[in-house]
């Protein structure tokens, strides 16, 4: 049997209403899980613990019937809870052991899984687990690979009900996406992977390209911010054009929106993968009053 770790889990979170540990963001719950590899033997072993305190605190020896267990589950809920932001998943399972004497002991073991470091520099990282990187470590936007982010601005745009293609061709003003909206409109836009707010200058160039293109309306995203000329001379381009600018903090609430609207399936967090994922006791208590 796996060993259970008898400390209890480094993250504490509150079971009735579970939150993201990473970022703060309500789950998705799942019940009644599948394949869920852990059994009596496995709430027994965590549950050593349990009654090496009762035995402390109480005077009572192992033989006690408020002490020892029956050697059955009485009822048991297992959950998934999965953040739609992130990715974070917790595994919950719940036992009532009932003694042999007249207690009944509530076990709760969880199983979180672990959320990996992502190498954004990798054109080949899967864009779904890039997104949910960049969730939780924003700060990535400053070295991820301006293809790959290209693509990442690309899919928010699809999970938003766009038709989004990337170009075969990128420079510094040029257009490195092309959006359909609803009514087969096109807009171009522009994605600029930068530490410094954007100049004036980049604007007037990416207005020159969306003349140049045909597009009546486009869209300058950056992973920093505007400069005032540069907000200026987008809002002058009227009514010509319409350019919208997005800066850092509107591109990541952004990819909040179509985080949730994509979502994340129990088969898709990964919980699955992991055969026997390591579980940690979270808290114990008993039903009745010794």
């Amino acid at each position: 049997m796996d060993a259970i770790a008898l400390e209890t889990y480094k993250f504490r979170f509150d079971l009735e209403t579970i939150q993201c540990v990473h970022c703060g963001e309500s789950t998705y719950d799942y019940y009644d899980l599948d394949a869920w590899p852990y059994g009596f033997a496995d709430f027994a072993y965590a549950y050593e613990r349990v009654a090496a305190n009762t035995l402390e605190v109480h005077g009572l020896d192992a033989s006690h019937p408020h002490v020892r267990l029956r050697g059955a589950i009485d009822d048991r809920q297992s959950s998934l809870h999965i953040c739609q932001m992130c990715g974070w998943w917790v595994a919950i399972d719940s036992a009532v052991l009932p003694a042999a004497g007249s207690q009944s002991w509530l076990l709760n073991l969880v199983a979180p899984g672990a959320l990996m470091e992502l190498d954004v520099t990798d054109m080949s990282a899967p864009l779904g687990e890039v997104r949910r990187f960049l969730r939780r470590r924003y700060d990535a936007r400053r070295w991820i690979s301006p293809g790959l982010l290209e693509r990442v601005v690309a899919s928010v745009f699809q999970d938003l009900d766009y038709h989004a293609e990337a170009t075969a061709y990128s420079n510094d003003g040029g257009i490195d996406i092309v959006l359909r909206d609803a009514a087969n409109k096109r807009i171009g836009v522009q994605v600029k992977r930068r530490g410094r707010a954007i100049e004036v200058e980049q604007i007037r160039a990416f207005l020159g390209a969306l003349m140049l293109g045909g597009f009546a309306r486009g869209i300058f995203l950056s992973t920093s911010g505007f400069q005032r000329g540069a907000v200026l001379a987008a809002n002058a381009c009227r009514p010509w054009a319409t350019v919208e600018l997005v800066d850092a903090q509107y591109f990541f609430d952004t990819l909040g929106i179509a985080q949730m609207r994509a979502g994340i399936e129990p088969e898709e967090s990964g919980f699955y993968d992991t055969g026997k994922p390591p579980i940690f006791l979270h808290s114990a208590l008993h039903l009745g009053s010794i």
